[in-house]
């Protein structure tokens, strides 16, 4: 006889996620803490906020400055270029996924599951930009400082499979890929990875309910 479902679950997870900027290539590590929510039977709402580490990320962008030329100021031919530099600091406040979840039973104690919803990036950036002053002063430039947080999300498609290892735990590997908007011309596609650990609701008997 089969168990009633649970209607919530309890999950910590562990994993890589790729970088939101092409900038900054590579992943770093994502921890999470989330919870599936029983809709109907097979399907579920799964709801995760998580914080990435490093946490903190820099690059440097450079850019052409023209100065008129002193030896023909209308001469646009003959300007002279200098190099501007901007140093950015991206901060990683939170990450939050809500995914719609449908999963397929294999035997008794595995699943297999489709995954998709939507991957939001809190992210908070600084802007430090330089521009030379003067063609001969190194030490006479512009500054220009600033900053702003954005939230920043892609569409995330993925399978998650697993199986049962004690009998209010579940073990679980996934793999999502996430598409930015494809306004966000900058932002490359954003791989996810990881395991996740499920402890289950507990019945009034004192068993373990399967989700």
């Amino acid at each position: 006889m089969r168990m009633p479902a649970s209607r919530f679950s309890f999950n910590i997870g562990i994993g890589s996620v790729g970088s939101t900027s092409r900038a900054t290539p590579g992943a770093v590590t994502l921890a999470s803490i989330g919870t599936d929510v029983r809709l109907f039977d097979r399907v579920s709402l799964r709801i995760e906020a998580g914080r990435r580490a490093p946490s903190t990320r820099e690059w440097t962008a450079h850019s052409m400055y023209y100065f008129p030329s002193p030896d023909g100021p209308d001469d646009i031919g003959a300007s002279i270029g200098v190099e501007s530099t901007t140093r950015v600091t991206e901060r990683s406040l939170a990450d939050i996924a809500i995914l719609l979840r449908y999963a397929w039973p294999v035997r008794e104690r595995f699943e297999v599951a489709f995954l998709s919803g939507l991957d939001l990036s809190v992210m908070k950036f600084r802007h430090h930009t330089t521009i030379p002053a003067s063609l001969t002063d190194p030490s006479d430039v512009h500054v220009f400082e600033g900053g702003n947080r954005r939230t920043l999300g892609v569409f995330d498609f993925g399978l998650e499979g697993g199986a049962r290892v004690g009998e209010r735990w579940t073990l679980l590997v996934y793999g999502l890929g996430g598409l930015p908007s494809p306004f966000e011309e900058h932002r490359p596609p954003q791989l996810r990875t990881g395991v996740i650990l499920k402890r289950h609701e507990r019945r009034l008997d004192g068993g373990a309910r399967p989700f």
